[in-house]
């Protein structure tokens, strides 16, 4: 097993996030948001399968309730160390300020370098009641 951790910046107390992942490789793999959050973010891919998929999960959204890092974790079944492309782009209203931020992760398990082998997308948006 292979796992990789991310900083997930610009997050703060009482954002809202979202995940969403989706496949197309035949390993399996976790994907999960760590820190203080009101509840676990987790999604699995537990089907050997090639096709391209969502990843399981109950729950995709989570409030962070307190302060301190809040990390994307990919624990990936490959025998092979894991390439990632990270991604960030802030998201702004019309007069410039910070509304939110939306990361996506390009995760390529073994060697061909087509970075399609899991795909990670989490938008933050800053809760404002």
């Amino acid at each position: 097993m292979r796992i990789r951790e991310f900083d997930l910046e610009h997050v703060q107390k009482g954002d809202v996030l979202f995940l969403s992942a989706c496949s197309q490789c035949a390993s399996t793999g976790t994907i999960s948001i760590e820190g203080p959050l009101d509840r676990s973010l987790v999604l699995r891919k537990t089907v050997k399968d090639s096709e391209p998929l969502p990843l399981d999960g109950d729950l995709r959204t989570a409030v962070v309730t307190g302060d301190g890092p809040i990390r994307l974790k990919a624990e990936i079944e490959v025998d092979c160390d894991l390439k990632v492309i990270k991604s960030g782009v802030l998201i702004a209203d019309r007069d410039g300020k910070e509304q939110g931020i939306h990361f996506a992760f390009d995760i390529e398990d073994g060697s061909d370098n087509d970075f399609n082998d899991y795909w990670v997308n989490v938008a933050c948006w800053h809760h404002r009641g």
